[in-house]
Protein backbone atom coordinates (compact mmCIF):
# COMPACT_ATOMS: atom_id res chain seq x y z
CA UNK A 1 0.00 0.00 0.00
CA UNK A 2 2.68 2.47 0.85
CA UNK A 3 4.67 1.71 -2.62
CA UNK A 4 0.64 2.58 -4.65
CA UNK A 5 0.95 5.87 -2.83
CA UNK A 6 3.91 7.16 -3.35
CA UNK A 7 3.89 5.80 -7.08
CA UNK A 8 0.77 7.75 -7.18
CA UNK A 9 2.05 10.69 -5.29
CA UNK A 10 5.67 10.55 -8.15
CA UNK A 11 3.35 9.91 -11.20
CA UNK A 12 0.43 11.85 -11.22
CA UNK A 13 0.86 14.30 -13.57
CA UNK A 14 3.59 16.15 -11.24
CA UNK A 15 3.62 20.40 -12.73
CA UNK A 16 6.19 22.94 -11.92
CA UNK A 17 6.98 26.13 -12.79
CA UNK A 18 10.39 28.33 -12.16
CA UNK A 19 9.63 31.76 -10.48
CA UNK A 20 9.65 34.29 -11.75
CA UNK A 21 8.57 33.32 -15.59
CA UNK A 22 6.25 30.82 -14.57
CA UNK A 23 7.26 28.63 -17.69
CA UNK A 24 6.00 25.27 -17.45
CA UNK A 25 8.68 22.81 -16.49
CA UNK A 26 8.14 18.77 -17.35
CA UNK A 27 8.70 16.51 -14.26
CA UNK A 28 12.32 15.15 -15.84
CA UNK A 29 13.54 19.00 -15.24
CA UNK A 30 11.89 19.51 -12.08
CA UNK A 31 13.99 16.69 -10.89
CA UNK A 32 17.12 17.82 -12.42
CA UNK A 33 16.62 21.35 -10.43
CA UNK A 34 15.80 19.89 -6.68
CA UNK A 35 15.38 16.41 -5.35
CA UNK A 36 13.85 15.77 -1.65
CA UNK A 37 16.51 15.83 1.22
CA UNK A 38 16.31 12.69 3.53
CA UNK A 39 12.99 11.13 3.62
CA UNK A 40 10.58 10.89 1.37
CA UNK A 41 6.93 12.16 2.94
CA UNK A 42 5.21 9.41 3.70
CA UNK A 43 1.19 11.53 3.28
CA UNK A 44 -0.89 8.14 5.08
CA UNK A 45 1.42 9.52 8.35
CA UNK A 46 -0.46 12.83 7.60
CA UNK A 47 -3.90 11.88 6.57
CA UNK A 48 -4.84 8.60 8.44
CA UNK A 49 -8.29 7.85 6.29
CA UNK A 50 -8.52 7.80 2.35
CA UNK A 51 -8.48 11.12 1.02
CA UNK A 52 -7.18 12.98 -2.24
CA UNK A 53 -6.51 16.37 -3.11
CA UNK A 54 -4.91 19.01 -5.27
CA UNK A 55 -1.36 20.11 -3.40
CA UNK A 56 0.26 22.91 -4.71
CA UNK A 57 3.50 24.53 -2.94
CA UNK A 58 6.67 26.88 -3.71
CA UNK A 59 10.19 25.07 -3.01
CA UNK A 60 12.37 28.14 -2.17
CA UNK A 61 16.01 28.97 -3.00
CA UNK A 62 16.91 27.59 0.30
CA UNK A 63 14.67 24.13 -0.32
CA UNK A 64 12.29 25.14 1.99
CA UNK A 65 8.29 24.48 1.18
CA UNK A 66 6.14 27.77 0.70
CA UNK A 67 3.17 29.12 0.49
CA UNK A 68 1.82 25.43 0.86
CA UNK A 69 -2.05 25.39 -0.98
CA UNK A 70 -4.49 22.22 -0.29
CA UNK A 71 -7.50 22.16 -2.54
CA UNK A 72 -10.31 20.18 -4.22
CA UNK A 73 -10.07 17.71 -0.74
CA UNK A 74 -12.65 14.80 -1.35
CA UNK A 75 -14.05 13.43 0.88
CA UNK A 76 -14.21 16.92 2.46
CA UNK A 77 -12.30 17.13 5.36
CA UNK A 78 -11.01 19.88 7.72
CA UNK A 79 -6.79 20.05 7.68
CA UNK A 80 -5.39 20.85 10.42
CA UNK A 81 -2.34 22.80 11.63
CA UNK A 82 -0.55 19.72 12.85
CA UNK A 83 -1.39 18.25 9.55
CA UNK A 84 -0.10 21.37 7.54
CA UNK A 85 3.27 21.75 9.35
CA UNK A 86 3.91 18.07 8.87
CA UNK A 87 3.88 18.43 5.34
CA UNK A 88 5.52 21.75 5.42
CA UNK A 89 8.89 19.64 7.30
CA UNK A 90 9.66 18.44 3.76
CA UNK A 91 13.15 20.01 2.32
CA UNK A 92 14.66 19.82 -0.78
CA UNK A 93 18.39 19.98 -1.87
CA UNK A 94 19.38 21.16 -5.31
CA UNK A 95 21.20 19.03 -8.07
CA UNK A 96 24.42 19.94 -9.41
CA UNK A 97 21.81 21.50 -12.67
CA UNK A 98 20.33 23.77 -9.52
CA UNK A 99 23.59 25.81 -8.66
CA UNK A 100 21.59 29.19 -9.32
CA UNK A 101 19.04 27.44 -6.42
CA UNK A 102 16.07 28.10 -8.66
CA UNK A 103 12.87 28.47 -6.83
CA UNK A 104 9.96 26.43 -8.28
CA UNK A 105 6.28 25.76 -8.07
CA UNK A 106 4.94 22.11 -7.90
CA UNK A 107 1.62 21.28 -8.63
CA UNK A 108 0.44 17.59 -8.65
CA UNK A 109 -2.77 15.80 -6.78
CA UNK A 110 -2.07 12.87 -4.09
CA UNK A 111 -4.49 10.05 -4.04
CA UNK A 112 -4.54 7.68 -0.92
CA UNK A 113 -6.42 4.67 -1.15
Amino acid sequence: MRLLVVCLFIFSGLGCSVMPQQSALTLLQANQLWVIKGELLNWQTVFKQPVSFDVRWTIDTDGQMQDLQLSNIEPKVAVSDEQLNAIKQTQFMPTKNNVDRKSIVVATQVQLL
